[in-house]
């Protein structure tokens, strides 16, 4: 058997679903990461790789053993939905706000 070199990658269902999660809520990309234990560098060369398969293309630093790249996709457009979603929530908050301040 084969030994694997380098660290174990944190591109894992679990971590992408508390990506996802938080900023679906609201939270910036920095606490977000901070929170999933991912660096900004990192979640921003998964959206770039995801970005590139969504578009047929390769990225330099997709993994070059990872022969199914459709879970980078998924995330891409997860976390796209999630922010959209989020982006939403927000202006809707101000929408009601601002009438709710006009009726006074």
């Amino acid at each position: 058997m084969a030994r694997r070199t380098g660290r174990p990658t944190k591109f894992i269902p679990e971590v992408r679903r508390m990506l996802v999660r938080a900023l679906a809520g609201g939270a910036t990309i920095a606490d977000a990461c901070s929170v999933a234990g991912v660096g900004e560098t990192t979640f921003y060369t998964w959206q770039a790789i995801g970005a590139a398969v969504a578009e047929g293309r390769t990225h330099p630093q997709m993994p070059w053993k990872v022969v199914d790249r459709e879970p980078f996709q998924e995330f891409w457009e997860e976390i796209k939905k999630a922010q959209a979603s989020s982006r939403l929530s927000a202006v809707t908050v101000i929408q009601q706000t601002v009438y709710c301040s006009r009726s006074l």
